[in-house]
């Protein structure tokens, strides 16, 4: 009865008291899930507002500063105020524009462009991130429900060897520690059930927050994860590599950024030339005894002088050692992904060699070692405590088996989020289940 109980709790969890079935991605899980991720997770609207932002000071970047208007009441009289008792007196109106040097108004704005594209891939980036967490989460679940399941299946063969363990010690042909043995193995059992519990619920409101939902919101998990293979050669894997060091939204951010530092390094020589600022004014008198009134217009032309080297050179300084820094930055990166892909192949292949030799020699060999133990145990040539090894191995091996599709898949997501998620569609991957 308690075993029934624990699971109808743990299928209340998964189930969240919904179900639904859907389509799935090309790794196995419900695109719901995706789409979950990308229109409702909180971070990954920020990450796109914080685009948004920078994709508009774009236009001021590039945009002159806005004109200054003087107005001037000039020269009246202290004693009178009147306008018409002296030349000097008049209404003066000015506008003045200030004008950058050549160059700098294209670099600052190409380097507020750059920003926003850096902004941009850091948004798909954002995306592929969290959906391969959410998908990596989803894994988690199926495997820790398919773990339960395993422990079900157990507890079942262990009703029937307690069964036969408890007639037998009826008989005097089993001793009493065998059957403790048996008790204790299910007590065991119980309590890993238990944790998985835990484990399961945990798991499911880690992939509820990714999609905005509440904790228990409901999730199925198939019976058998898909597994999905690759095809292991060194073209494709060079292709893969390309496209995660060059074209992926995280290469992406690293270049822009270069990009930028290339800009505001030359905005930082065009420090060193002088801004000017261009006006005109418009002086209106009043006719008085001495003078007819005539009104008179003017120019001018203003412009700093960049004397102060020391501050042009240490911003210079500083602008290279920026731009260096881009360099290295995404050279270390491309090493490192290198390096990831390298793994990632290594992984890939081995769980899929693993995943084979299970299937078609591991799972059937134990379940025949512990059917063997269990008769040759029913016929008294073998002890009860090595029958139940013989079926913890099996039950062990299953879950390894398990453990085996789930890191596959994981490894899987992992490669299609560094190469951005966008790409699932078009990675050359064998679409064929094992």
């Amino acid at each position: 009865m308690i075993v029934f109980c624990l699971v109808g709790l743990l299928c209340f969890a998964v189930t969240g008291g919904r179900s639904w079935a859907g389509d799935v991605d090309a790794l196995g899980v419900p695109e719901i899930i995706s789409q979950d991720i990308r229109q409702r997770n909180p971070h990954i609207r920020s990450v796109f507002e914080d685009w948004q932002a920078l994709q508009h000071q774009v236009v001021p970047a590039r945009a002159l500063d806005d004109p200054q208007l003087s107005i001037a009441l000039s020269n009246y009289p202290v004693d009178s105020l009147r306008g018409d008792e002296s030349a000097m007196t008049g209404n003066e109106i000015r506008l003045f524009q200030p004008i950058p040097y050549p160059g700098k108004r294209d670099q600052r704005g190409k380097a507020a462009e750059e920003n926003a594209n850096s902004a941009e891939a850091r948004y798909q980036d954002q995306i592929a991130r969290s959906v391969a967490q959410g998908r990596k989460a989803y894994y988690a679940l199926w495997y820790v429900e398919r773990s339960r399941q395993r422990i079900e299946d157990e507890l079942v063969e262990l009703d029937y060897l307690m069964a036969l363990a408890e007639s037998r010690y009826r008989s005097g042909l089993e001793s009493q520690a065998g059957v403790v043995d048996a008790q204790l193995t299910v007590s065991r059992l119980r309590e890993q059930l238990i944790q998985l519990e835990q484990q399961q619920r945990e798991q499911l409101a880690l992939l509820n927050q990714l999609r905005s939902r509440p904790p228990e919101y409901g999730v199925t998990v198939p019976e058998t994860l898909p597994l999905t293979p690759l095809e292991d050669t060194t073209d494709w894997w060079q292709h893969v590599g390309q496209q995660v060091r060059s074209a992926s939204p995280r290469a992406r951010q690293y270049q822009a950024q270069i990009r930028r530092a290339e800009h505001q390094k030359t905005l930082a020589d065009l420090d060193r030339y002088p801004d000017f600022t261009v006006g005109v004014s418009y002086r209106q008198r009043q006719a008085t005894a001495m003078d007819d009134g005539t009104d008179f217009v003017g120019a001018e032309l203003r412009f700093n002088l960049p004397v102060f080297q020391d501050k042009q050179r240490e911003q210079i300084a500083a602008a290279q050692s920026q731009q260096r820094g881009s360099v290295d930055r995404w050279q270390e990166y491309q090493q490192r992904m290198d390096q990831k892909i390298f793994a990632l192949r290594s992984q890939l292949r081995s769980t899929q060699q693993r995943e084979v030799l299970y299937r078609s020699g591991i799972l059937a060999q134990s379940q025949l070692h512990y059917r063997s133990r269990l008769s040759a145990y029913e016929n008294d040539l073998e002890s009860f405590t090595d029958v139940l090894k013989s079926l913890e191995s099996w039950r062990q091996r299953l879950q390894d088996y398990d453990a085996v599709r789930r890191d596959h898949q994981v490894a899987l997501a992992t490669l299609v989020e560094l190469s951005g998620d966008d790409m699932v569609s078009t990675l050359p991957l064998i679409k064929k289940e094992m």
